[in-house]
């Protein structure tokens, strides 16, 4: 999710916020059932005014996080203690798949930026309290990638 570059001789870049937004919206239509990637595609360059280069790319790694959903899937509804995964709103659960994937296959990304990215795109299409629901699921997430014991309070229940 670095910055792309417009053309070789690297007169513009695409910022890192635009492209997880790109991504997002292509994992959010994907969850939607709309699995149109021609309609996508034009959508998305009217709505946020990208290249259809830019877009593919956007398109090529959501379907990237898509294919590893249901490890992604499991991970949330094993850090999520107050409802199923289904009872998760799609944003939240779109972001949630989103920033999982970079924590487990971005290691150059700093965890603290993904989960900073991931509260603001929450904010910026959920609730604050949807925010709040991703912090907690992605904190724990971190944490216990880092070894950190959770508290009691914390620990996943079982299913």
């Amino acid at each position: 999710m670095l910055c792309l570059k417009l053309s070789e001789k690297m007169e513009k870049e695409l910022p890192p916020q635009k492209f997880r937004e790109v991504v997002f919206q292509c994992l959010f239509s994907f969850d939607a059932g709309e699995g149109d990637e021609k309609g996508l595609v034009a959508l998305l360059m009217k709505q946020l005014a990208l290249s259809s280069k830019y877009v593919k790319r956007g398109l090529e790694y959501a379907q990237k996080i898509w294919e590893e959903r249901e490890e992604l899937d499991a991970r949330i509804a094993n850090r999520s203690q107050e409802y199923a995964l289904e009872r998760i709103h799609k944003v939240e659960r779109t972001v949630l798949r989103m920033s999982l994937f970079a924590l487990l296959h971005e290691k150059e990304l700093s965890p603290k930026i993904v989960i900073s990215e991931a509260l603001r795109i929450t904010r910026k299409f959920s609730t604050k309290e949807g925010s709040q629901f991703v912090n907690v699921i992605l904190d724990e997430e971190w944490k216990n990638s880092l070894g950190v014991p959770l508290s009691p309070q914390e620990e996943p229940q079982p299913q």
